[in-house]
């Protein structure tokens, strides 16, 4: 049985560097990364249970003014909250597009 080994693809590797805690694609790698977040809390501190997805992708641009990276982003995000106290019981989910921009440096 044989095994082959190729590269990892840029886009993987950009993809695992962002999950690491890396912001940005090595250098010279695509100008396109995908960016996916996720949390959880409560747990009965403040609230029963809160917690958030976020899936967005980045553009890099191409400028870098004083070592800056900039970028433009665009995705979607949401957010639920759970609280049950003694006075009433609150729950919200808060859902939609986002769009920004922003630097690494």
């Amino acid at each position: 049985m044989r095994v082959l080994r190729s590269p990892v693809p840029p886009l993987v590797l950009a993809c695992v560097l962002m999950a690491a805690g890396g912001a940005r694609p090595p250098h010279g790698h695509d100008s396109v990364s995908l960016d996916f977040r996720r949390d959880i809390g409560g747990f009965g501190a403040s609230s029963n249970l809160i917690w958030g997805l976020v899936g967005a992708g980045r553009y890099w641009l191409p400028w870098t003014p004083m070592s800056l990276h900039p970028y433009l982003a665009a995705g979607y995000r949401a957010v639920a909250f759970d609280r049950a106290s003694s006075e009433g019981n609150i729950q919200m989910l808060f859902r939609g597009p986002l769009g920004g921009a922003g630097f690494v440096f």
